[in-house]
């Protein structure tokens, strides 16, 4: 009773609640798919930090080979995207079964009605995630088989002159074909994730409108109770405790998500609008155009239910009557409490997913990629 006058006074915007307080309800339930498969956790973690200090070592020279300066932006690029991929791989491990668990406890709250919607898109989303992996190992494979692996290898792939080497064509096709898809592969982990996290967004988006719906009606029926304010308090803080508990699973996978996302974006509109690889450029470029419009939108979605939300709760005072105190007094915590808490999913525990993080978003994104498509020489 006490931490629920606490969210309804207004003190859920801060940390009033130990982690363990709203996630102990996570502590049973089904496992996560990569905690099943952990034996695999530290080959896989090995083999992608060694694909990150290739593609260091590999772009550091081919920059000592072209010696131009305006290309260290693009070089760090693909070493940043790659340190990602992998990190993202590593965190997907440790929240593997907590979100799993999160969206069994929502979908038992949930009343069912539109459980078929939410997974329409969060199964839309990894539809759309293997078959873009998909897509791109059947355009690598068609390269490796049909292209100039050679001028692919000497200028991609440590400089590499197969009519000089002793490598065999067989292995220089195997390492061409693993520089090609290695990263694709490792990013097919973090685009099932965010499937589960746009289903988790949309269903706390749902409850927030039922709670919109129930305040609604009461202001349809113009008399406010004091159990009537009892009962949006005790809801108010149900959606702060889900919302703390995606936010405590996601938030810093998320962070990365969206570094991740703008990096690659930019490098694939970079890519073709310099005209390198224009089929897995554009392929490159609409992907993460439609999993950052999912994600972000998704995500704000939640922070605008809100926000309509306390616009109903500012016209609950209107219907309590002018000697019922208790009833006044609690619509004015509950008030408060709305509107200090911020009922909005974040990013890294200090950015709101809303319409200016959505905006600042598109900035950077348009600012850097007009950065590389202009210091960056054609064709590289």
């Amino acid at each position: 009773m006490e931490a629920k006058a606490r969210i309804a006074n207004g003190e859920g915007s801060q940390h009033v609640f130990a982690s363990n307080l709203y996630m102990r309800i996570l502590e049973s339930g089904p496992t996560g798919f990569l905690s099943k498969v952990s034996c695999l956790k530290w080959p896989l973690l090995l083999l992608a930090y060694a694909y990150t200090f290739h593609t260091t070592v590999n772009v550091g020279l081919t920059f000592m080979r072209v010696h131009n300066m305006m290309k260290v932006l693009d070089i760090a690029s693909f070493v940043t995207r790659s340190f990602f991929a992998t990190l993202n791989l590593h965190l997907a491990f440790a929240i593997s079964t907590p979100s799993k668990r999160l969206l069994q406890r929502l979908s038992i709250e949930d009343s069912g009605g539109g459980r078929f919607r939410f997974f329409t898109l969060g199964g839309f989303l990894k539809s759309f995630v293997v078959g873009y992996v998909v897509l791109e190992v059947a355009l690598s494979s068609d390269f490796v088989m049909n292209g100039d692996i050679s001028e692919y290898c000497s200028d991609f792939l440590y400089g590499l002159n197969i009519t000089t080497t002793n490598l065999t064509m067989n292995s220089v096709a195997a390492a061409a074909f693993f520089n090609l898809t290695f990263f694709d592969i490792l990013s097919i982990v973090p685009g099932l994730l965010m499937a589960d996290y746009v289903t988790a967004s949309l269903k706390i988006k749902a409850r927030i409108r039922q709670f919109k719906m129930v305040v609604e009606n009461n202001l349809k029926k113009g008399v406010t109770q004091s159990q009537d304010v009892k009962r949006y308090q005790d809801m108010s803080y149900d959606v702060w405790k889900d919302m703390k508990r995606t936010d405590h699973i996601y938030s810093t996978l998320v962070f990365l998500w969206f570094l991740d996302i703008i990096m690659n974006l930019v490098l694939s509109v970079r890519s073709l609008a310099k005209g390198v690889s224009s089929r897995q450029s554009a392929l490159d470029s609409t992907y993460y155009a439609v999993i950052f419009l999912v994600l972000s939108l998704t995500a704000s979605s939640v922070d605008i239910e809100a926000k309509e939300l306390v616009q109903e709760a500012k016209q609950l005072p209107t219907t309590v009557g002018v000697n019922d105190w208790q009833a006044s007094g609690q619509v004015l915590l509950l008030e408060t409490g709305l509107q200090s808490s911020r009922l909005v999913l974040t990013s890294g525990y200090f950015c709101f997913i809303d319409r200016p993080f959505i905006l600042g978003a598109v900035g950077a994104i348009a600012t850097y990629t007009i950065l590389l498509v202009q210091l960056t020489p054609a064709g590289t």
